[in-house]
């Protein structure tokens, strides 16, 4: 008998395969490519796609896929985008997911901790890393292999468990080549355990990549439209609970979550279930921010990103801001800051909402998609997942009571932008738009606390995101040394915390604290990772008023005259070490606004001295100047040198 020849594979066949296959093929090129770059050089990889193996491994899958689709077998397949503009997500998926592996494990894009003297210099650290990478990498590989396969037998029920078994296998090899897996920690901040979570979830978004129509499966990275969502702080009458044991009672049910299609131009508040994102306020809430994808007519990838301010609480004498903190989750009176917000409020005191203003002339970020992440940790988005601190309050009618303060601010952060991810990707794609993650614009920014945190969690941003065209932008939230006493104290303070808060797993891997903890040292290392010869908005600002009693008050200094001079003076100290070209060679990617008033936020509407411009006008000078070419000076600065009338400060400008 003649065996039966298989029927040839169909245009269908042929386009899907081309897909699943070609990228599959291409990200283990680059994977190879990658390991050995970064394991002879470090710093020359930088641009891994141009590599001879990635860039003959990324035409393959391009040619390979506009040789064998279409526009109506991808339609087919369900992709709701063309040829060109799935080569681009391809493309991104095949080179982002190995350098995103990278960064984790070696220490940034520029390989830091791999390359540091250090690690050099003991025979065992750059094994554990290498080891960290391969495995990691291959586990993504088999994680999207198993996915394939059980989709293609028509059944993923056992698809968590099998991905389990494979990230229980690579933690035992990673935590084998690392003491257990104590030193990766130490090295780049995340457990073996941490690192594969992370993978998983890199790997699902090659899945979504390649399967845009598959069902029965769940995952978290992927393009999503309709969303469970709460459209406003809206309370109905009934159960109530305690916010603290012993005090007043309210309710803190919504009264509304609605399955809602996003709409451009309308903002729309995300709750995180807390079960399955980790994600919560300080009393375990939910965690709640909001998104509003630009108008109708504007570019979804123009993104800002927007950290909440409100303080920081670290130990028992801070009763009133975790109290504090725990209203303005549950929607209570404290809630002005995103009252603001939400009436585009631009006065003079709401210095808040002027970069997330759709009215404010002078706003380059108006008309751009914005996320505004709600602040309810009090730990200067500096916690990470299951991050708790015992903190002793008084509560009135009960005496000492220890309440259990959640402290996951980054890991809010993180999760947060992955859901924005996500959002942006289903709308991207439902308008036939590719998401690319190098073709955003991102401005990544917070006030006072939120300014703090947007240093420590810039890198989730540029380097978990891959929105690699992000500037950095910094409102009033310094951290400043006081001829070393401060420094050590918050050093030491910081110590003490990590471990309570999980703020290893938060730090960027190549700027992990006690060590990266103030201005200077957070923005060496994010400009040691910058490369605008690539990314031209890679850039780091700074605006803050040069007396700031509320950052003095705050920081450990105090807030009396005296007090206010020795902030005022660290505070020059700080930007004259960060102007130093000894310590900052990247100069022209550094900027500042450090008007010499005495206030906390800078108004969004005041003028301030010497230039006569608010800071939104700076920030809107900046940007046009980003526009333009890839070498923004610094001669838009605003630096009042000037004495004040009512504190003595040292001279200024520098002198090195």
């Amino acid at each position: 008998m003649t065996p039966t020849e298989p029927d040839p594979p169909t245009p269908l066949q042929q386009c899907v395969g081309a897909i699943t296959t070609g990228l599959d093929g291409c990200t283990a090129a680059v994977r190879d490519a990658v390991r050995t770059c970064f394991v002879a050089g470090g710093s020359t990889c930088t641009n891994i796609s141009l590599s001879a193996d990635a860039s003959m491994a990324i035409s393959m899958l391009t040619n390979n896929v506009s040789a064998s689709c279409d526009a109506s077998l991808l339609t087919e397949a369900g992709y709701t985008i063309g040829v060109t503009e799935l080569n681009a997500q391809l493309t991104d998926q095949c080179v982002g997911l190995n350098t995103t592996l990278a960064t984790r494990t070696f220490g940034g894009p520029r390989g830091a901790v791999l390359q540091s003297a250090d690690v050099q210099n003991n025979a065992a650290d750059p094994a554990c890393l290498e080891t960290a990478y391969t495995e990691s990498s291959s586990f993504a590989e088999q994680t999207v292999n198993a996915y394939q396969q059980c989709l293609e037998a028509g059944g993923c029920g056992s698809i968590l468990s099998d991905v389990a078994t494979l990230a229980n296998a690579a933690e035992a090899a990673i935590a084998a080549a690392c003491t257990n897996g104590d030193r990766l920690e130490a090295l780049v901040g995340t457990t073996p355990a941490e690192l594969l979570d992370r993978t998983r979830v890199d790997a699902e978004c090659q899945v979504a990549n390649t399967n845009p129509g598959a069902t029965g499966i769940s995952l978290e990275c992927a393009p999503i439209r309709e969303v469970r969502a709460i459209q406003a702080y809206e309370y109905s009458t009934g159960s109530a609970v305690e916010v603290f044991p012993g005090t007043e009672t309210r309710d803190t049910t919504p009264s509304t979550i609605i399955p809602h299609t996003i709409e451009r131009g309308e903002y729309v508040q995300i709750e995180m279930d807390p079960a399955t994102t980790g994600a919560m306020c300080g009393d375990g809430s939910p965690y709640r921010f909001w998104i509003q994808p630009a108008p109708e007519g504007q570019p979804l990838d123009n993104l800002v990103v927007f950290l909440e301010g409100g303080g920081a609480c670290t130990g028992a004498d801070c009763t009133n801001n975790i109290l504090t903190a725990i209203d303005v989750a549950n929607g209570g009176g404290g809630s002005s800051r995103l009252n603001n917000f939400l009436s585009d409020n631009v006065g003079e005191n709401s210095g808040r909402s002027g970069f997330t203003s759709v009215t404010l002339a002078t706003n380059p970020y108006r008309n751009w998609s914005k996320v505004y992440l709600n602040y309810c940790t009090q730990d200067v988005y500096a916690g990470g997942e299951g991050g708790e601190q015992i903190i002793t309050v008084n509560v009135p009618g009960a005496g000492s009571v220890d309440y259990p303060v959640q402290r996951t601010g980054g890991h809010n952060v993180r999760e947060a932008m992955k859901y924005t991810r996500n959002v942006l990707w289903g709308l991207m794609n439902e308008e036939g738009i590719a998401y690319d993650p190098a073709a955003f614009k991102v401005a990544f920014t917070g006030s006072s606390a939120g300014g703090w945190g947007s240093r420590i969690n810039y890198h989730v941003a540029a380097d978990e995101m891959r929105w690699t065209n992000a500037a950095l932008v910094n409102l009033w939230g310094l951290a400043v040394d006081d001829e070393g006493v401060f420094g050590a104290g918050l050093r030491a303070l910081f110590s003490t915390l990590t471990p309570l808060w999980n703020s290893d797993s938060t730090y960027a891997p190549y700027c992990q604290v006690p060590e990266c903890v103030h201005a200077e040292d957070q923005a060496l290392r994010i400009l040691e990772q910058m490369d605008t010869s690539r990314f031209p908005r890679q850039h780091y600002s700074l605006a803050t008023a040069q007396v700031d009693q509320t950052q003095s008050n705050s920081t450990g200094f105090g807030n009396s005259q005296t007090a206010l001079e020795r902030w005022g003076n660290a505070l020059r100290a700080t930007y004259c070490r960060m102007r130093d070209p000894a310590l900052f060679p990247s100069q022209d990617n550094l900027h500042f606004f450090l008007p010499l008033v005495q206030r906390h936020n800078l108004g969004a509407v005041a003028v301030y001295a010497p230039d006569n411009i608010t800071y939104v006008q700076w920030q809107a000078n900046f940007e046009a100047a980003l526009a333009v070419d890839d070498s923004v000076d610094n001669s838009g600065n605003v630096i009042n040198p000037g004495a004040s009338n009512e504190l003595t400060l040292d001279p200024f400008p520098c002198t090195f």
